[in-house]
């Protein structure tokens, strides 16, 4: 059971209308969304903290594209 706002309850039928889905779809496809939002961000630290604890020294500009990557993701 989750409580929800009238404006929420609005908008999440305003979004299942516009798609010809059920309310109850429209959360189901947005918790599956941050869910994997979630782990994909995780796997994202997990790569970044690899590279930095093993940088590829063997290729002079790997250090300053890793910055450059990280420097450019949204977190």
């Amino acid at each position: 059971m989750v409580q929800l706002s009238d404006e929420l309850i609005r908008a999440l039928d305003r979004r299942a209308a516009r798609t010809g889905v059920s309310r109850s779809q429209v959360i189901r496809e947005a918790v599956a969304g941050y869910v994997e939002d979630d782990l994909q961000a995780e796997l994202d630290r997990q790569i970044v903290a690899g590279y930095r604890r093993y940088p590829q020294p063997e290729d002079p500009g790997a250090e300053r594209q890793l910055r450059e990557y990280i420097a450019a993701e949204p977190w």
